[in-house]
């Protein structure tokens, strides 16, 4: 079984509703026969709201689209004959982003909640039988947990006769409850705390490997150790210096992590987090610890539960490179708790090359295989770690029988038979008939390239003319033009469309060009990002071409925009070919790679192998080019690699830009 984690946070009622009206052109009703919007003004609230810098409503369309309640998601039974359906709801509410956390080690903490912050969350469960040809049974909700429940690490018993999960609570003070691991009996749908003990608590810091079914009736839980206490104040006056040695022989290079570890007090925080008791419980409240308390980021039972790959991290810490990265322990126990043998000892991995594909030297990937009783696969590179370094074969993948295997594993075929399932309803009925196309289209050096065009329902070409055009796009360095000509995405995949995607647009009559594909080809010894500007501009007049030929996008109404590395690009066409777009929309993006100087993206060279190139492909550094306006978003407590805040604030305080809105959301991290 597999603990499922929802990726859609919620609100009890819509996150827009205390916000500040805008309106609209377009909600105005009136516009000039080429249908470009008329102006319009703000009510004297709104432009009241406006000039104390408030959140804006966005026009009723987007807003109906982006409080649509979304479609559960769907857990099935170990034996197939039920379902889960976990709810959730659509957005969280901002004070839930505002929550306090610990930013350790890489990793953030709600230590009030000890798990994880922001934590997305679901609100309920609900059981159906489902027949042999797919009919599903009435609802059963899971009952007995408190109103308000949030509820995270959904699993079922291997006999899909219970379930688990963990519950908080909002409390009287706003602030949320520790988590508790529940139980709930699958036939009658009656739920109740796991532990007797109220003062036991999950420990949720690392993503998976909370708790685990050893058997049928007993779990494996990984809790915050009683004896504990408060958590460990910060020193009036620091021990000592800051010092950081680097008399290796070898020269350490390493991407820009967010979140790292600072001094003795952070080391001191992460460890008081993140050290767990682990402990084994049946379902009737006997317990029993096992193991001594320890920083475990994984149990892992074997697929006939005789035995668990525990996992676990320890000093010496690194400030320099986040947890992930720290030395680490892997054993295997019995269920019961009984150490075996030790599997791998992994040392401090501050010394990973940035080339792309470079790995940590020793076993990695560490994992049962699940078409046997109990036994362990893992690789092991040949080079050093070093994707530079040329060795054949460069990975070599390796087993281990935890115990000898006798007899023979009986093999189950599906008859291959398909039937529907569910049948929600439409999440966004208005853009139900939305019109969808994969279309190929060639660069001037005969690179073949694709993208998606989304229309509004009911929009013809002929009829009704060319549209405001949105393009949406994310570059890809490749080594062949063959493997930048492939087709990417399906012209069957649903056009799912959540709260930030660029598809809201269709609902304004907008056409939308995703996804085109913008490949950096570097061929032989050749270094794609050499000639990043040249293939980048290219691709673009390629896709804007191709939407105005085809009579859907208006020439002088085409905007571009990206996330990250797509943010980064839109910044760089409105500087090197601004006679394509009218304006660009930049998602959390970097715009000086001297910012980044071990390293970006696919790029494996230093700022100092090739300076040219870093400077050449910053946006930031053709500033005075950009002439037309761009939207630059960014979350204050952005966590992501490579994209740190500092990226945005420079780029605002570009004098030459032409910024019509600098929006900075203070509680957002990796805005996608």
């Amino acid at each position: 079984m597999r603990h499922m984690r929802t990726h859609a946070a919620s609100s009890g009622t819509s996150r827009l509703a205390r916000l500040a009206p805008f309106a609209s052109a377009a909600e105005s009703g009136a516009a000039d026969p080429n249908g470009s919007p008329a102006p319009t003004s703000l009510p004297l609230e709104d432009e009241e709201s406006l000039s104390l810098g408030g959140y804006r409503l966005p026009p009723k369309e987007i807003r109906d689209i982006v409080d649509a309640p979304p479609l559960p998601e769907l857990s099935y039974s170990p034996h197939r004959d039920k379902i889960l359906f976990l709810k959730r709801r659509s957005l969280p509410p901002l004070s839930e982003l505002a929550r306090p956390e610990e930013k350790l080690a890489g990793i953030r903490i709600d230590g009030n909640y000890n798990a994880r912050s922001r934590m997305s969350f679901y609100t309920g469960i609900g059981i159906h039988s489902l027949t042999d040809d797919g009919k599903l049974g009435p609802e059963q909700e899971v009952h007995g947990f408190p109103d308000g429940a949030k509820i995270n690490f959904v699993s079922w018993s291997r006999d899909g006769r219970h379930l688990s999960f963990s519950i908080r609570v909002d409390e009287e003070d706003n602030n949320s409850s520790k988590l508790r691991v529940w139980v709930a009996d699958v036939e009658s749908g009656k739920a109740r705390p796991l532990f007797q003990s109220p003062d036991i608590f999950l420990n949720a810091v690392f993503d998976k490997g909370h708790f685990v079914w050893v058997n049928d009736s007993m779990l494996l839980v990984c809790t915050i150790p009683i004896s504990r206490g408060a958590p460990p104040k910060k020193p009036l006056v620091p021990s000592g210096p800051k010092v950081q040695s680097n008399e290796q022989k070898n020269v350490v290079q390493v991407r820009t992590f967010q979140d790292l570890l600072k001094d003795e007090y952070d080391e001191d925080l992460f460890d008081y987090y993140s050290k767990s008791q682990l402990v084994l419980v049946s379902l009737d409240g006997t317990m029993e610890l096992v193991g001594p308390p320890a920083i475990y980021t994984s149990i892992d039972p074997s697929p006939d539960w005789k035995y668990i790959l525990v996992t676990n991290i320890h000093p010496p810490y690194s400030y320099i490179v986040p947890c992930g990265r720290f030395p680490k322990k892997v054993e295997l126990w019995t269920t019961t708790g009984k150490f075996v043998r030790e599997i791998c000892d992994l040392s401090l991995a501050e010394d990973i090359p940035i080339a792309s594909d470079s790995v940590r030297r020793g076993k990695r990937s560490i994992n049962w295989r699940p078409d046997k009783p109990s036994t362990l696969y893992w690789v092991e590179t040949q080079d050093g770690g070093d994707a530079k370094i040329e060795v054949s074969p460069r990975d070599i993948v390796y087993m281990e029988s935890a115990e000898p295997i006798n007899g023979e594993q009986p093999e189950a075929w599906p008859d291959k038979t398909s039937f529907q399932i569910t049948n929600f309803p439409h999440p966004y009925p208005q853009l139900a008939s939305l019109q969808k196309e994969m279309i190929r289209y060639q660069r001037k050096d005969g690179v073949q390239l694709t993208a998606t065009i989304y229309l509004p329902p009911g929009y013809s070409p002929t009829k009704d003319g060319p549209l405001p055009c949105l393009v949406w796009s994310y570059p890809g360095e490749f080594k062949s033009k063959d493997a930048a000509g492939q087709v990417r995405g399906s012209p069957n995949e649903f056009a799912g469309i959540g709260p930030t995607s660029p598809l809201l647009w269709l609902a304004r009559g907008f056409a939308i060009l995703f996804g085109p594909t913008i490949p950096i080809i570097g061929e032989g010894d050749e270094e794609a990002n050499d000639r990043y500007i040249e293939q980048l501009v290219a691709s673009a007049e390629a896709a804007v071409e191709e939407a105005i030929r085809r009579g859907v996008a208006h020439p002088n109404k085409i905007a571009v925009g990206g996330h990250s590395y797509g943010a980064f690009m839109t910044a760089n066409l409105l500087a090197h070919a601004p006679h394509l777009f009218c304006c660009g929309i930049s998602h959390s993006g970097a715009y000086n790679r001297t910012l980044t100087p071990f390293g970006f993206q696919n790029e494996d060279r230093t700022l100092w192998e090739a300076t040219n190139t870093y400077i050449e492909m910053s946006p930031f550094m053709s500033a005075n080019k950009i002439k037309k306006p761009i939207l630059l978003i960014h979350g204050e407590e952005d966590n992501n690699s490579g994209t740190l805040t500092m990226q945005f604030d420079r780029s605002t305080q570009d004098r030459y830009l032409r910024l019509p809105e600098m929006p900075r959301f203070q509680t957002a991290t990796f805005i996608q």
